[in-house]
């Protein structure tokens, strides 16, 4: 009995962790239809545009009114020319995070979409994060990647050259609220992180990045106190290449 009585209780428990707090769903552009999707949202490009608009339904599954902010992180743009914007009523915004938005329970918020724009085909990526708004714990959370197909993702495209150079930069700098790290990366290298160091040496953030690419990560500096960073490509445990990155609020 008391084994039974555990089970259960164990059940129970991943019952809670995989509830969800939003259902998510997106408007196909053919059919108009609102396809439900969890963990990740899959952009196919149409390559005479240039320019994507998702809109992602969110659905507040809770008895409750939930105050949230929504987040754009984990930014990895298939070169300098790709942008990705959050956008609320049709207007953009310009900032990684944003402001404090109320969904009532059982209500659907139909006004949000992500704006891309870009001028290559190649893969692209991000992470969508809902966080509390009164403590910025998370709430949930979802990816979104743009590419020309689902097998382009399978198989991650590499740049026609056949040797990419190894390159690293930043801008803006000083940096306020964020920073557009653009990168190259042999693809010689198998794995490879973008690491963030404060001038004592911690790691304060790390990301992944594909090799054989050129590629451009966004990086939010709202909550990194002011001063003197260094920004790193990391490769198959090897540092390739260190950069000064000043923070300035």
């Amino acid at each position: 009995m008391k084994r039974i009585y555990l089970l259960l209780n164990l059940l129970l428990c991943v019952v809670v962790v995989n509830a969800q707090v939003f259902r998510l769903s997106y408007k196909d552009r053919e059919t108009g239809d609102s396809l439900v999707f969890s963990d990740v949202c899959h952009v196919i490009l149409d390559p005479d545009e240039g320019l994507n608009a998702t809109f992602i339904y969110i659905e507040n599954l809770t008895d409750n009114d939930i105050n949230y902010k929504i987040e754009l992180s984990e930014i990895n743009m298939c070169d300098d020319e790709a942008e990705v914007l959050m956008c609320f009523d049709n207007t953009c915004l310009e900032t990684l995070i944003s402001p404090v938005k109320t969904i009532s329970a059982g209500d659907v918020v139909r006004n949000f979409d992500l704006n891309y724009k870009y001028n290559s085909l190649n893969n692209s990526s991000l992470k969508v994060k809902f966080l509390k708004a009164d403590d910025n714990s998370l709430l949930q959370s979802f990816d979104v990647t743009y590419s020309e197909s689902l097998d382009a993702l399978a198989s991650p495209k590499v740049a026609a050259e056949k040797s990419i150079p190894l390159s690293l930069s930043a801008s803006p700098l000083p940096a306020s609220s964020y920073t557009n790290i653009s990168y190259s990366i042999p693809a010689q290298y198998n794995k490879a992180d973008i690491v963030i160091r404060n001038p004592l040496g911690a790691v304060t953030a790390k990301y992944r990045v594909q090799t054989g690419k050129v590629g451009k990560l966004t990086l939010d500096v709202s909550d990194f106190n002011s001063g003197i960073y260094f920004y790193s490509i990391i490769a198959d445990g090897k540092t390739l290449s260190t950069k000064k990155l000043i923070i300035k609020h």
